[in-house]
């Protein structure tokens, strides 16, 4: 009858909704575990840039088949060598070049590492991302990086929630800080500000 119909076609939305609330859930602790991992990794002295350029060649051979220019650029004057986290790091750029990587279609994707701030102590790095993707609406912005308000951004935009939450948290773990700018049709940019 049209109402048993109606019934199992409501019960199977409702078992689609489960289903993929489980995926999600699982997806979740997949990256709640990775943090958990990286959280006992000791700093070393690295070299950033060889990092970021390897990293990138990885995600440019995924944008191999797309009308897609991948680029890295740094300033020649950073040191040799950093005292930093780099795992942590290394995280962070893959989750934000995974991200530019699946909003954008076409265009370019930069990543570039300049020199933020210099004193006789120390310097701050700023590591920047940019897509030339379809953007993030202005209001959309105020909670992209908000695990619990984020779930109607995730579901469009698949930038929100709990992954760019970790994300953060791992820029604040290296007392550092992620910040976004995006612009409808025109791309989105993360900034890293990392002291080393």
């Amino acid at each position: 009858s049209l109402k048993d119909a109606g019934l199992h076609e409501r019960y199977n939305d409702m078992l689609s909704s489960m289903n993929n609330a489980n995926k999600k859930i699982l997806h979740w602790f997949d990256h709640v575990v990775d943090f958990l991992k990286l959280e006992d990794q000791p700093p070393h002295k690295t070299e950033i840039q060889g990092h970021v350029v390897k990293i990138a060649q990885e995600y440019a051979r995924i944008v191999k088949d797309k009308p897609i220019v991948l680029l890295v650029d740094y300033d020649r004057k950073l040191p040799d060598h950093q005292i930093i986290e780099i795992r942590k790091v290394q995280r962070i750029l893959r989750n934000l070049l995974a991200n530019a990587v699946y909003y954008s279609q076409a265009g370019m994707i930069k990543v570039e590492i300049n020199l933020f701030k210099e004193t006789n102590e120390k310097i701050d790095l700023a590591i920047t991302v940019s897509d030339t993707g379809r953007g993030i609406p202005s209001e959309n912005l105020v909670n992209l990086f908000n695990v619990f308000e984020t779930e109607t951004i995730q579901d469009q935009y698949k930038s929100g929630g709990l992954i760019l939450s970790l994300t953060r948290m791992f820029a604040q773990r290296l007392k550092g800080n992620l910040t976004v700018k995006s612009e409808v049709g025109k791309g989105t940019t993360f900034t890293l500000i990392l002291p080393v």
